[in-house]
């Protein structure tokens, strides 16, 4: 009797550990699919690691940085870079521009970007006068530049006056040249002011 009991113990042990291990004990509800599990095609951490490799972003910048925006497809960022860098920009102004402006690495590269920075280089732009002037504000990248030059130029300013204007005061660039810029000149102009005069005025005071 005692040896029979000591035979079928084992067995129904065995038996409840199988149980368990089949369902009563690793229930599949309590363990996360591989699928849900962080991986590296996740958006966020793929902008973090663009940031870092490719920009050059500290890990905290690059977490800050990548509030503001979502890289999905490194395609464009890459490709916003590399337009950087042809117009002479180094590695060191590419991690302050974009850690001051990430959502450049988002712009329309042909419609855009592009054209401006063909517009700086026309109007004599270095690779240090560019980066000067972006490190005051980036978003002029981002502006409708042309309309803003060609309003300057109607007025009688030279490309001289409008680069001048442009490394000292990129802000210009964001407001409505016609709204804005329009009435301030007239009423320079109406003080009996020459377009150099106003061009000096407009690039020392904060008159916007």
């Amino acid at each position: 009797m005692f040896r029979l009991i000591c035979i079928k113990l084992p067995q129904e042990l065995k038996h409840k550990a199988s149980s368990l291990t089949h369902g009563h004990f690793f229930s599949t509800s309590s363990v996360k699919p591989i699928g849900e599990l962080p991986n590296s095609k996740d958006p966020k951490s793929l902008t973090v690691s663009f940031l870092q490799n490719s920009c050059g972003l500290s890990l905290e910048s690059a977490i800050s940085a990548s509030k503001k925006l979502n890289i999905e497809n490194p395609k464009n960022p890459n490709s916003v870079l590399d337009l950087l860098r042809t117009h002479g920009l180094t590695q060191t102004h590419i991690r302050n521009l974009i850690s001051s402006r990430p959502l450049l690495l988002l712009a329309d590269l042909e419609n855009t970007l592009k054209p401006n920075l063909k517009l700086f280089e026309s109007l004599g732009f270095s690779s240090t006068s560019l980066a000067k002037m972006l490190s005051k504000d980036p978003r002029v990248l981002e502006s409708d530049a042309s309309t803003v030059v060609e309003f300057f130029r109607a007025h009688g300013f030279s490309d001289e006056q409008i680069s001048t204007l442009t490394i000292k005061r990129p802000r210009l660039y964001l407001l409505n040249a016609h709204k804005i810029l329009k009435p301030k000149l007239e009423f320079f102009k109406s003080l009996g002011l020459s377009d150099l005069e106003i061009a000096k005025l407009l690039s020392t005071e904060p008159l916007f």
